[in-house]
């Protein structure tokens, strides 16, 4: 799975370092990656390409049921996998417009209405 399309990229690009750092929780979400079999899962809210190609990605990120603020590598997303049977994947149907706290309570594959 392509972990950065096209149309991503140029998300990536409108919304650099510290463009929504002041937002917090209200934070547009650009993309969300998960682990297929696990409980991580990576909202991205920022990111900068690097001189390598490679992005620099900064959002809100749930490991070990904790969910916490900080930085990943798309490299290192792609290659965090079991050695043979996944790899993290990019969540294909999240709303247009979703903002960090709206997808945090998120449950089983389903989009919890916030009002």
């Amino acid at each position: 799975m392509k972990l950065v399309t096209r149309k991503i990229a140029n998300q990536f690009r409108k919304h650099p370092f510290m463009s929504q750092r002041r937002k917090g929780e209200n934070a547009k979400v650009l993309a969300k990656y998960f682990d297929p079999y696990g409980t991580a899962t990576w909202l991205i809210t920022e990111a900068q390409q690097m001189r390598d190609g490679d992005w620099l990605m900064y959002g809100y990120f749930k490991k070990y049921g904790e969910w916490s603020w900080g930085y990943v590598k798309l490299s290192e997303l792609g290659h965090l996998n079991d050695g043979c049977c996944y790899e993290v994947e990019r969540d294909l149907y999240i709303p247009e417009i979703s903002t960090v706290s709206e997808l945090k309570r998120m449950r089983c594959g389903q989009y919890v209405s916030v009002q």
